[in-house]
């Protein structure tokens, strides 16, 4: 009853209209089905993030009506932000700390490491895919045994595994890493990534 029979600029709050939705829906008129996000403040609800999708609709003499779903994102978006906020924390903290994360892939032998590797173990390019064997070539004779015992020994009773190791940097020198790791398993107990 708040919207029905009226115009879209009584229904909207005071200036929105020419800010954003005319431009929006005569672009539709033309014949372009239009996306966007604004934030809106509902009289009851307060500001609220809004998907729009608008579509137009053919009548006898061209396009003559548009249909808008309007959907509520707000808590989407609340949970990016919170999870773009919680990443940048555990960004700063591996700096900070030395550390970066990194992925096996057991069925491909890729090992994926975040950008914090570069800084840690002095490497400049990460453009080089990465894989177990490759890294395993790298880790000093003395401790291979060791880093690949600590793979062998995961199992879905006992996933986690914690270690330290030196590693060849690019430039020969060696640095000590402490690795601790966790392996994921199948329903048949097979390995799938660590």
């Amino acid at each position: 009853e708040q919207v029905v029979g009226r115009f879209v600029p009584e229904v909207l709050n005071p200036g929105i209209f020419e800010a954003v939705v005319k431009e929006k829906l005569d672009e539709c008129f033309r014949g372009k089905v239009v996306r966007y996000e604004i934030k809106y403040t509902y009289p009851e609800l307060g500001e609220r993030d809004v998907f729009i999708s608008n579509f137009p609709i053919e009548g006898a003499n061209g396009i003559d009506r548009i249909v808008s779903i309007l959907q509520d994102i707000t808590d989407r978006k609340r949970t990016e932000e919170a999870l773009r906020k919680s990443e940048e924390r555990f960004r700063l903290a591996a700096q900070a700390g030395k550390m970066f994360a990194y992925e096996w892939d057991v069925a491909t032998d890729v090992v994926i490491r975040s950008e914090e590797h570069l800084h840690v173990l002095g490497v400049s390019d990460q453009a080089e895919k990465l894989t177990r064997r490759k890294l395993l070539a790298r880790v000093h004779a003395d401790d291979r045994a060791l880093f690949a015992g600590s793979v062998d020994q995961l199992r879905p009773e006992n996933p986690s595994t914690q270690i330290s190791y030196r590693l060849f940097r690019p430039d020969g020198s060696i640095v000590w890493l402490e690795k601790s790791a966790r392996a994921f398993f199948d329903e048949q107990g097979r390995m799938l990534r660590v």
